[in-house]
C-alpha cells in the first residue's frame, strides 16, 4: 500500500473514533440529564414530604392548644414555670456572688503586692 492510501485509512480509522467517543460523550451527558432530573424531582418531593410532616405537626399543636387543659396539666405547668423562674434567679444570684468573691480576691492581691 502506498504511504498516501495508509495516512488515508489512518485518518479513516482515527475519524470513526472520534465519532464513537462523540456518540459515548452524548449518551452519558443524556445518562446525567436524567440523574439530575431524578435527583432534582427526589429532592422536591423530599421538601414537599417534610413540609407536610411540618403542616401536619402545627395542625397537632394548634388542635391540642385550642383544647383546655386538664387541671393536673395546668398545676405541672404552672409548677414548671415557678421552678423555671427560681432556677433563674438562683443562678443569677449564684453568679452574682461568684462575681463579688472573684473582685474581692483580687483586690486582696492588689493590696498584698
Amino acid at each position: 500500500m502506498d504511504p498516501l492510501a495508509e495516512v488515508l485509512v489512518a485518518q479513516q480509522d482515527f475519524i470513526g473514533q472520534l465519532k464513537e467517543q462523540e456518540e459515548e460523550i452524548v449518551k452519558n451527558k443524556k445518562k446525567v440529564k436524567t440523574t439530575s432530573n431524578q435527583v432534582a424531582i427526589e429532592n422536591q418531593q423530599s421538601i414537599q414530604n417534610a413540609s407536610e410532616i411540618i403542616d401536619a405537626q402545627k395542625n397537632n399543636q394548634n388542635s391540642r392548644n385550642s383544647l383546655p387543659l386538664p387541671e393536673s396539666e395546668m398545676m405541672l405547668a404552672l409548677q414548671l414555670e415557678t421552678n423555671t423562674q427560681l432556677n433563674e434567679k438562683v443562678l443569677s444570684q449564684t453568679t452574682t456572688t461568684m462575681l463579688n468573691e472573684i473582685r474581692k480576691v483580687k483586690e486582696v492581691e492588689v493590696n498584698n503586692k
